[in-house]
C-alpha cells in the first residue's frame, strides 16, 4: 500500500510541478543596460578608438622622442648613416645637344684610333744611312752645318695609338742649299744626287731607335728645294719586326705637288709637321726651332691592347 502511494505522488509531481519549479518569464526591456549617468560639464570621450588612430598616436610619440634626442638608437643610426651623395645634372638648352667636354687640354684629347701615315715609296732605294740622330756636323768635327737648325720629335704608334718601342727610324734629306750628298748604291744611278757645291759639314742621313714610349728625336736643318722639283721635305723610313715597313716624306709646306695631288686633305695634313716652338736653346749659343711629327704604322701591337 505504501509503495502505491509513493508511486502516485511521484507521478503527480511530474504532471503538476510546484510553483517554485516553474520557469520565470523575463521581459526583453529588463535585459537592456541602464543609461549611464554623465556629467554635463565634462566633455564626453568616445569609448572605443580605432586601431589606425592609436597607431598614428604611437608614431607621433616616437617621432617626438627622436626629435628631442631621447632615442639612443636613432642617434646611433644618424652617426652611422652615409653622407648624402651629390647629384650631377647636365643642363642644356632645348636647341643644344648633350655633350660632355673633356677636362684635358685641346692638344691632349684622347683619340680612339689614329689614321695611318700615308705611304710614299721612292722609285730609288734609300742611300747609306749614318748611325746617329745629329745631322748638324760630321763625326769628330767642331764645325756646324749651315742653315736653320731644327729639332724633330715624335712618336711611332700603331692604329690604336699605342706606342711602338724599338722601332728603327731612318731619315735622309738635302742640305740647306738643296744638294743631296748621300751615297747611293753603285749599281744604280740616282739622278737627283748633286754633291757639287754641297755643305761639307752637313750629314745627309741619320737613324735612331724609339724608346719604350715610342719617342724619337732628330737634330737637322731645314732642307732646300732639291733637284727632283719637290718642295723641301725629309724622307722617313720606319722598320719594325711586327709591322710592315713604312716609307714616307715630311713636307714643310702644304704646297700640292706631284706626290700629294691625288691624296685627300686629311692625308695631306698627316704629312705636315706641327711647329711647337719657334726658338729653343739647346746649348749655349745654339738655338733651334722645334717640330713634332708622329709616324702611325698600319696594324696593331701584339703585346699591348686596350
Amino acid at each position: 500500500m505504501k509503495r502505491n502511494l509513493i508511486f502516485i505522488f511521484v507521478l503527480i509531481s511530474f504532471i503538476c510541478p510546484l510553483p517554485s519549479q516553474m520557469p520565470v518569464k523575463i521581459e526583453a526591456a529588463e535585459l537592456q543596460r541602464p543609461p549611464q549617468v554623465t556629467n554635463p560639464n565634462k566633455q564626453q570621450t568616445p569609448i572605443k578608438k580605432s586601431y589606425k588612430k592609436q597607431r598614428n598616436n604611437k608614431k607621433d610619440v616616437l617621432s617626438n622622442k627622436k626629435i628631442a634626442g631621447n632615442d639612443p638608437y636613432a642617434n646611433q643610426a644618424k652617426k652611422n648613416a652615409r653622407p648624402p651623395q651629390k647629384k650631377f645634372i647636365l643642363k642644356t638648352q632645348p636647341h643644344q645637344k648633350l655633350s660632355i667636354q673633356p677636362s684635358v687640354p685641346k692638344d691632349d684629347v684622347l683619340v680612339l684610333n689614329c689614321p695611318p701615315t700615308p705611304i710614299i715609296w721612292d722609285a730609288f732605294p734609300k742611300p747609306q744611312i749614318y748611325m746617329g740622330n745629329n745631322l748638324w756636323r760630321q763625326a769628330g768635327s767642331a764645325e756646324f752645318a749651315e742653315g736653320i737648325f731644327i729639332k724633330i720629335t715624335g712618336r711611332a704608334i700603331d692604329s690604336n695609338c699605342v706606342p711602338v718601342n724599338s722601332a728603327v727610324i731612318e731619315i735622309w734629306q738635302c742640305d740647306s742649299y738643296g744638294k743631296d750628298i748621300n751615297v747611293y748604291e753603285n749599281e744604280l744611278v740616282y739622278p737627283n744626287a748633286d754633291p757639287i757645291g754641297a755643305d761639307p759639314n752637313f750629314v745627309g742621313s741619320g737613324s735612331v731607335t724609339t724608346d719604350n714610349l715610342g719617342y724619337y728625336t732628330f737634330y737637322t736643318v731645314v732642307p732646300g728645294k732639291g733637284k727632283d722639283g719637290l718642295p723641301p721635305h725629309i724622307n722617313f723610313y720606319v722598320h719594325h719586326q711586327d709591322f710592315r715597313d713604312l716609307e714616307t716624306k715630311m713636307f714643310f709646306s702644304n704646297e700640292v705637288n706631284s706626290l700629294t695631288k691625288d691624296m685627300s686633305p686629311l692625308q695631306q695634313r698627316l704629312l705636315l709637321p706641327k711647329k711647337t716652338a719657334d726658338t729653343i736653346e739647346l746649348s749655349p749659343g745654339i738655338t733651334a726651332s722645334e717640330y713634332t711629327f708622329d709616324l702611325v704604322l698600319k696594324g696593331k701591337s701584339k703585346y699591348k691592347r686596350y
